[in-house]
């Protein structure tokens, strides 16, 4: 269980790192160039072949752009001046491209090269009802992917954003998962800290014995101890104490009861509660009614009550005053 919080805590560090590489590397190649970007014109055909995906680039329309598909959040519009091409932009990008050129008759976009996925070229196409060959030769190789602070290498700012929320997932549900295995872990070294280093040593040894008992959710019998390693259930006595394990001998125990829940008059889960002034009141198996769940549970409560013939066995007002419940 510690190895497992270990685990999510450098994953955590991961997925910070990795967008955070990415902000770090392009404040970097800002810092050497100064600011200056050179940008591909893409009214140069004859240079097309010398770029690739990501490359800083520019383009002077002096039409207004035309949104013919969106997708992803993503809007794709038909730029045109002597050529035709597509930009992807955002609703406050389209509308000062738009305005400029209504006022001025023209705007430069600026931004990187951006290669059409095969499912984006694909309606493109069919919004143009064009083949691909026509589809190159009209609107080129690439896309320009409109971002006015791109700088001119290493990652656009969209991908950033994209991979930090995605890794920001990750790290919450990490963080969530981290924090509880930590918990656990916490609460189940406090609970061995009450065990002797023999008694340990002996419990230890049987847990490896081939007799020992293991049942669903994490249940050990042994010959001398209960062991239950870990929360197991929704199922659970909000009027109790939450347990997350439990190491105890059989005659430590004070007192078993059947615990069950019901829903509308009807026993749905059935389970088995054993309490020690120590440690309150634990659930050490909580399952589904049926016969053969039923059958083990029985199983249970039987070896416990043979092991600790002195245990308060039932839940009735008699046993609670016995111990003080």
């Amino acid at each position: 269980m510690i190895k497992k919080a270990a685990f999510c805590l450098v994953a955590i560090i991961v997925c910070i790192a990795i967008p955070g590489g990415m902000l770090l590397y392009n404040q970097h190649y800002s810092a050497i160039t100064n600011g200056s970007v050179n940008r591909f014109d893409m009214t140069n055909t004859d240079g097309i072949d010398n770029v690739k995906s990501n490359d800083a680039a520019e383009l002077v329309i002096t039409k207004s752009p035309s949104m013919i598909y969106s997708y992803n959040d993503n809007n794709y519009y038909l730029v045109e001046n002597e050529h035709s091409f597509i930009a992807i932009m955002d609703n406050e990008q389209y509308t000062e491209a738009d305005t400029s050129v209504k006022s001025t008759g023209s705007y430069k976009l600026v931004g990187y090269l951006e290669a059409p996925s095969n499912e984006i070229k694909g309606k493109l196409k069919d919004y143009f009802a064009i083949n691909s060959d026509e589809y190159d030769a009209t609107y080129g190789k690439y896309m320009l992917h409109v971002q006015n602070d791109y700088n001119g290498s290493g990652f656009p700012i969209e991908k950033i954003e994209t991979t930090a929320i995605f890794f920001g997932i990750i790290a919450l549900f990490l963080l969530y998962f981290g924090i509880d295995y930590i918990v656990k872990s916490g609460l189940m070294l406090k609970k061995l800290s009450y065990l002797s280093d023999a008694s340990y040593a002996q419990m230890e040894k049987e847990l490896e014995a081939p007799g020992v008992r293991k049942y669903p959710q994490n249940l050990y019998l042994t010959e001398n101890y209960i062991v239950l390693l870990h929360s197991f259930s929704a199922y659970k006595d909000n009027s109790k104490k939450e347990n997350d394990s439990l190491f105890i001998n059989y005659h430590d125990v004070t007192w078993m009861y059947p615990s069950n829940m019901t829903q509308y008059g009807k026993t749905v889960n059935s389970g088995i509660t054993v309490y020690n002034k120590t440690f309150g009141a634990v659930s050490i198996l909580s399952l589904p009614t049926n016969d053969f769940n039923q059958n083990m549970i029985n199983e249970v409560y039987n070896i416990i009550s043979q092991k600790n013939p002195n245990i308060l066995l039932g839940y009735n007002d008699e046993n609670q005053k016995r111990i003080g419940a």
